[in-house]
């Protein structure tokens, strides 16, 4: 069996109310030691991004600014957990949150790790049918500019022009059409 990477000592170098970051000592497979960088969520390592479906079929995108990229992107909502909250309520709670919308039914298509080497973060997909037609931005403050509606063949589009970049969306959206 392969060895695997080891700890050789926890080191802190930063947290805030969202993360910890550690810049590890560790031991490799070869019995070097060196250091690893790593970041998690403080309160819970789960997270969840929500494809919201208006009844018609449509699909709901915020279109957010983005700090650390620079500009304004199209995405599905998404969360951090809370303390010992579940994937399905980070989900309802995020979706409301971030768009005013409730779903009338939900289904879980799978998780995936953001990046694995670095950030110790499950993310779970969520597909929720929506209850209604209308919703509205809840936290404008976290970079929300506007609510878009987009058809499954639009969407399609977006991201075969280049126009759709987010990760998280992305990964989203090849769970849901491996599952279609």
């Amino acid at each position: 069996m392969r060895k695997k990477i080891s700890l050789v000592e926890e080191r802190k170098i930063y947290q805030n109310e969202f993360y910890l970051v550690f810049d590890d000592r560790v031991r490799f497979p070869s019995g070097k030691e060196g250091t690893y960088f790593r970041v998690r969520n403080a309160d819970n390592p789960l997270g969840a991004v929500i494809i919201p479906r208006l009844p018609d079929g449509r699909f709901v995108l915020l279109e957010n600014y983005r700090y650390a990229a620079g500009k304004t992107m199209l995405e599905f909502p998404r969360g951090l957990g809370d303390v010992n909250e579940s994937s399905a309520e980070i989900a309802k709670r995020e979706l409301l949150e971030e768009t005013g919308f409730g779903a009338a039914t939900w289904a879980r298509l799978g998780q995936f790790m953001p990046n694995g080497a670095i950030f110790e973060e499950q993310v779970e997909v969520w597909l929720a049918d929506l209850n209604c037609e209308q919703g509205d931005i809840e936290q404008p403050d976290e970079g929300a500019i506007a609510l878009h509606k987009y058809s499954s063949a639009q969407v399609r589009q977006l991201v075969a022009d280049g126009k759709l970049t987010d990760g998280f969306t992305l990964s989203a959206l090849a769970l849901l059409w491996m599952k279609v």
